[in-house]
């Protein structure tokens, strides 16, 4: 089953227990993992979902209403946050290189 169906009327008859946003959308939390990493999630909690609207290889949405814990999804939004500092960091390194 495809549970990246979101339109309104899909989503409301299959799945009315989910929080919405103010237009009615299903809202997901999307953080950014090493690809091995990601594909293990997916395959241990049917609440992680590949990226929505994101490169499906790095990129994985979580439904933070759903059944990953709470100490998983703090520890998976750090260790998003550490990959794109440190992409962030090896970008400004390589423009101050190009300036010089």
């Amino acid at each position: 089953m495809d549970r990246r169906i979101f339109n309104e009327k899909s989503w409301s008859n299959k799945r009315p227990s989910k929080r919405l946003d103010k237009e009615n959308k299903p809202y997901y939390i999307t953080v950014k993992l090493k690809p091995f990493d990601g594909d293990f999630l997916r395959a241990q909690y049917k609440d992680i979902v590949p990226g929505y609207y994101m490169n499906k290889t790095h990129w994985n949405s979580i439904e933070p209403d759903g059944e990953v814990p709470d100490d998983l999804l703090k520890d998976l939004l750090d260790q998003s946050y550490q990959l794109i500092k440190e992409m962030l960091r090896k970008k400004a390194n390589f423009i101050e290189r190009l300036s010089t």
